[in-house]
Parts: C-alpha cells; sequence; structure tokens
C-alpha cells in the first residue's frame, strides 16, 4: 500500500495540471463566445446608426421643403433642390462611415474571438503537458528512490 501512495499522488498532480488546462480553455472559449455576440451587435447598433440617420434626413428635408414652400420658393428648383440634395448626399456620407465604423468594431472583436479560441487551444495542449511532464518527473524520482534504497539496502 505504501508503494501506491507516491504513484496515487503522481496522478493527481497530473490530474489537476489537466484539469487547469482545461478549466483555462473552458474561460477562453467563454470569452471567444462573448466577442462573437459583441461583433454581432456592434453591426446591429451600426444599422440602427443607419436607419436614425436616414430618418433624421427625411424629417430635415421634409422641414427644408415646408420652409422654402412658405417662404414661395419652388420646391425642385434652383437652390432648394441644391439644397435637398446636398443633405441627402451629406446623410448618405454620414451612412457610409457609420457602417465602416461597425465594420472596423465587428472585425476587432472576431480577432478577438479568434485569440480567445486560439488560447482555449493552447490551454489544453499545455496542460497535456504539464500533466505528462509531471507524471514523468514524478515516475523518474520514484526509479531514483528505488535505486538509492537498492543501493543503500544492498
Amino acid at each position: 500500500m505504501g508503494a501506491a501512495l507516491p504513484v496515487l499522488a503522481i496522478a493527481a498532480q497530473a490530474g489537476g495540471q489537466l484539469y487547469q488546462g482545461f478549466e483555462q480553455a473552458g474561460q477562453e472559449r467563454a470569452a471567444a463566445r462573448v466577442d462573437k455576440e459583441n461583433a454581432r451587435r456592434a453591426v446591429l447598433a451600426g444599422e440602427q446608426d443607419v436607419y436614425n440617420v436616414r430618418r433624421q434626413e427625411r424629417r430635415q428635408a421634409g422641414d427644408a421643403l415646408t420652409e422654402m414652400a412658405g417662404s414661395g420658393a419652388m420646391a425642385g428648383t434652383g437652390s432648394a433642390a441644391d439644397v435637398i440634395a446636398e443633405s441627402a448626399r451629406q446623410a448618405e456620407l454620414d451612412i457610409a462611415r457609420r457602417r465602416d465604423q461597425a465594420r472596423g468594431e465587428q472585425a476587432n472583436y472576431l480577432a478577438s474571438a479568434k485569440a480567445h479560441r486560439s488560447a482555449a487551444t493552447g490551454a489544453i495542449i499545455s496542460g497535456v503537458f504539464n500533466a505528462v511532464s509531471t507524471a514523468l518527473g514524478g515516475a523518474s524520482n520514484q526509479r531514483n528512490q528505488g535505486r538509492m534504497a537498492a543501493i543503500a539496502g544492498g
């Protein structure tokens, strides 16, 4: 029974190393899922911004038409049409900028998720190597102790 205790201790240490690796991998995978969800939400937030810009642009165009009609200007002619067209162009530029920003945020989150998945794989590999190293180190210790005991007893 006495010889089995060190073997059990070595096995427990190796198991602990494996557990640590898998535990860390689980945490990294959870972080990757959060980043992936944040990427999805970044795109949705960008599209909500686009919707708001379009709505505001339509409201401003309507207000401009109302103002021009109230002042006697002919809507759709000359400077009135130019003002409305310029407002629409500016809104489209704003929309493009907001979409690019949302895509940039999405790309950052997806890159972070990829890094977390890679770290999860690394944690498992590290846990396995640490467990094997612990087991081999313990076995080597046991063998050396056995040799020392044989030399001392012999």
